[in-house]
């Protein structure tokens, strides 16, 4: 009986007509250009947090080169957007250079206002993903795949 009343509206052009949609509308698509060469696209996220080392470090802060796939990893104590800043600048930026993009989720560690200070100071283009969806960073999260199995062991 259930079935014939779904079939029966949804064969009706007059129901058809009238029912709207309930979903919200997707977007369109923001397609980030492949990088043509080291250091254009960076991809950045945290990871854990793990059991405290004895420097007091929770949490990794994992860069990522989407050209030549190298990994670099900062232990943090918090992820916080100060300490994020910093690590950034100091243990990247200043042994690499500014990339040309960096992309990253939209956690406060990474939209807030010093980090577009930062990037503003800096010159490069911040990209945020869209929330709950891993896959837009997807080099940094499958990094997370090796990385923290090799941290539990």
């Amino acid at each position: 009986m259930k079935q014939s009343v779904i079939d029966h509206i949804q064969s009706c052009v007059v129901c058809q007509a009238y029912n709207t949609s309930q979903q919200k509308r997707l977007g369109f698509l923001h397609p980030v250009p492949p990088p043509v060469g080291p250091n254009q696209l960076i991809g950045i996220d945290f990871c854990g947090p793990f059991p405290t080392t004895p420097n007091d470090n929770k949490y990794v802060l994992c860069l990522t080169d989407y050209f030549t796939k190298s990994v670099t990893a900062i232990p943090l104590p918090v992820c916080s957007a100060q300490v994020t800043a910093e690590a950034i600048f100091k243990d990247y930026i200043c042994r690499y250079g500014a990339p040309k993009s960096i992309i990253s989720d939209q956690g406060t560690s990474f939209k807030n206002q010093l980090m577009f200070a930062l990037s503003q100071l800096l010159g490069y283009n911040h990209i945020l993903c869209t929330p709950y969806h891993p896959q837009s960073n997807g080099q940094v999260e499958r990094c997370y795949g090796t990385f923290v199995g090799q941290i539990a062991k």
